[in-house]
């Protein structure tokens, strides 16, 4: 009987003991959850001004076909829109925002969120050589000031200017809408070059 009643409080203890480690492991999810959200949110908000340069002011984010956006105004008018997009990348999902101007101009190209192969893929958000900390300590001994452009990574750069319709990625030949493919990430590379032209050609044939 004593043993019976043992293994009973043995049992109701180990419940008591999942029990709260699942609360503890709920509590933990719901909060790291609200926190992702909330810094995803604010990555968002960063990046809006960067990809449409122009605008104003921005409307609360929309959704239409499968597509979360972003309208962009200077003054009353609609100068463009700010696109969420996911691409493929060679082993993670990269996340980013595309800027577009209403005839297809991508105006912008912010990395949200990526997890490439350190020194390749993940290049396509490196900084050019003057923003990182040798190129500053340099600038600031050769009193060389900083072009506005390089003020972002510089694989997105390659975007701004370009119809969407008509980016290729290439490894060799250069042109007014080429995106040259960073050195060993050609899959990288590639991947966002097609995700952006998929989310802008499904998002524009929406809104006209």
């Amino acid at each position: 009987m004593k043993k019976v009643f043992f293994y009973i409080q043995l049992g109701f203890m180990l419940g008591m003991v999942c029990g709260i480690a699942a609360l503890a492991l709920s509590v933990t999810y719901s909060v790291t959850r609200d926190r992702v959200e909330l810094q995803k949110q604010r990555d968002i908000m960063d990046a809006l001004p960067v990809v449409l340069p122009g605008a104003q002011s921005f409307s609360d984010q929309l959704h239409k076909d499968g597509i979360d956006y972003y309208e962009a105004k200077s003054g009353d008018t609609v100068i463009g829109y700010a696109l969420y997009g996911e691409a493929q990348g060679y082993q993670s999902t990269i996340k980013f925002m595309v800027g577009l101007d209403t005839k297809g101009t991508i105006t912008g190209l912010r990395i949200l969120e990526q997890a490439e192969t350190p020194g390749l893929g993940a290049r396509i958000t490196e900084l050019p050589a003057g923003q990182t900390l040798v190129g500053f300590i340099k600038n600031v001994f050769s009193a060389k000031k900083i072009d506005e452009s390089q003020k972002e990574p510089w694989f997105p750069a390659l975007f701004r200017g370009k119809d969407y319709r008509t980016i290729y990625v290439t490894k060799t030949e250069a042109g007014p809408n080429a995106i040259a493919a960073i050195t060993g990430a050609t899959i990288t590379s590639d991947a966002v070059v097609q995700a952006v032209k998929s989310v802008s050609d499904q998002f524009l044939k929406t809104v006209k």
